[in-house]
């Protein structure tokens, strides 16, 4: 074999071979692009899927902005209101320390009525004795004998 005949097959053996490397590079770079395709295609998928979202978040954030302004508003307001409720009590204690005291005024009025009126009922006892022994001392010093009747006048 001459170097020639060498050379050509190493040449056609070498040129099969690059021929299915050659074939074997544009099926990768074809599946290469068909993969770039495909994750651009996932990848805006999961852009417009994320943007979606993120504007679902920013509405849920902006409500919740607004529910911790009106629990922020809520809690001044229940502020205010223990406040009020708080000088509602002291009111409240003051006046049942009033009542407290008018009871007891009254307790002692009634007490005091109770004794003026036991003296009193005992003195109205004492003026009935008295007066019935009185009475019985007129009556029986008093002669109805001396009385006369009257006269009538003949004319």
């Amino acid at each position: 074999m001459c170097i020639r005949d060498r050379y050509m097959g190493a040449k056609e053996e070498l040129q099969e071979e690059i021929e299915k490397l050659h074939k074997s590079l544009q099926e990768a770079r074809e599946n290469g692009i068909k993969l770039i395709e495909a994750e651009q295609s996932k990848y805006a998928e999961l852009r417009a899927e994320f943007f979606e979202k993120e504007a679902a978040l920013k509405k849920v954030q902006m409500k919740c902005d607004k529910v911790i302004l009106e629990v922020q508003q809520l809690s001044r307001h229940k502020n205010e209101l223990e406040i009020k409720l708080a000088e509602v009590n002291i009111e409240k204690s003051n006046a049942e320390k009033e009542v407290e005291a008018l009871y007891d005024k009254f307790s002692s009025l009634k007490e005091l009525y109770e004794k003026a009126r036991e003296s009193f009922n005992k003195c109205i006892g004492i003026l009935r004795v008295k007066l019935k022994k009185k009475f019985k001392e007129i009556h029986s010093s008093v002669s109805y004998t001396h009385l006369t009747l009257p006269t009538i006048c003949s004319v």
